[in-house]
């Protein structure tokens, strides 16, 4: 038997010793620290230099799918006051704090429904502890092991739908924050991804995925499929892909990048390396 597997045998059967739980501890909090996992802070995590980015590079509006307060939609109009956004939020309680953190904003259109890949109405769960969790999915996290959740029946409709209907020819910006929904809201848009009028996408891939079954492979399988490129967002850009297996995987949660491979070339400066 090699050192290395005896050192294997070793830590595997001592997992419960003190010393070895907080060296895993420690392990676990720097590989999220390398991978920029678990880190949801708008301003830190790379989600805002992304979207500026997209703003000084594009025109046309911006889609906001799981607005939840605002927070976000305020941060892109505070650096885009001009820039047309249409932010959906199915929980009418989230929708009233919504507005009120939007008031001053005029280009801001509050959408009370959620985007899916079907018209009609859905139950959402909402945490009480956690509300910013919010989705069709009901996903208990690590920090919300004894909440309570609510059960909401809300309204959605599809993307396409949506455009249709407000005459929407192209969006310049899709953000998606669903919770788990992010390949329904996808598929609600296959009109719109099939004639690359969607440039550039932001959404994210996390802990609810390990119920839904969608990977960071199968995401982006798809959006290759329509003609975009995909990368993970980092505090100072752009990461590719650099390997196909399982280690590119997590559920522990990142933010991702999406632009029809026609226009990436506006977005090469922000490339910084791979992971």
């Amino acid at each position: 038997m090699s050192r290395y597997n005896r050192l294997r045998k070793v830590i595997a059967t001592n997992r419960d010793n003190v010393i070895v739980r907080s060296v895993a501890k420690i392990c676990r909090l720097y590989l999220d620290l390398t991978d920029n996992a678990r880190h949801w802070n708008f301003a830190t995590n790379g989600e805002m230099f992304i979207s500026s980015a997209v703003l000084s590079q594009t025109s046309g509006c911006v889609f906001d799918v799981g607005a939840h307060h605002g927070a976000y939609a305020r941060l892109l109009l505070e650096k885009d006051p001009s820039r047309q956004i249409f932010a959906f939020e199915p929980v009418l309680k989230q929708v009233e704090i919504a507005c009120q953190s939007l008031a001053s904003f005029e280009n801001v259109c509050i959408v009370p429904m959620g985007l899916s890949d079907s018209i009609g109405t859905e139950l959402v769960y909402l945490s009480r502890k956690h509300p910013d969790t919010a989705g069709t999915v009901r996903f208990t996290h690590d920090f919300d092991a004894d909440g309570e959740f609510e059960e909401i029946v809300c309204n959605f409709t599809t993307g396409d739908a949506f455009c249709a209907e407000q005459m929407i020819e192209r969006i310049a910006l899709l953000k998606i924050d669903v919770e788990g929904m992010e390949a329904r809201v996808l598929r609600g848009f296959k009109e719109k991804l099939s004639s690359g009028r969607i440039e550039t996408i932001q959404f994210e891939h996390g802990p609810t995925h390990a119920e839904t079954g969608d990977t960071v492979r199968t995401l982006t399988r798809t959006l290759n499929g329509y003609g975009y490129t995909v990368w993970a967002i980092f505090p100072n850009g752009l990461r590719e892909f650099s390997s196909p297996g399982a280690d590119a995987e997590t559920f522990r949660g990142r933010n991702l990048f999406a632009a029809l491979t026609s226009q990436a070339a506006k977005y090469g400066s922000l490339i910084v390396g791979s992971c």
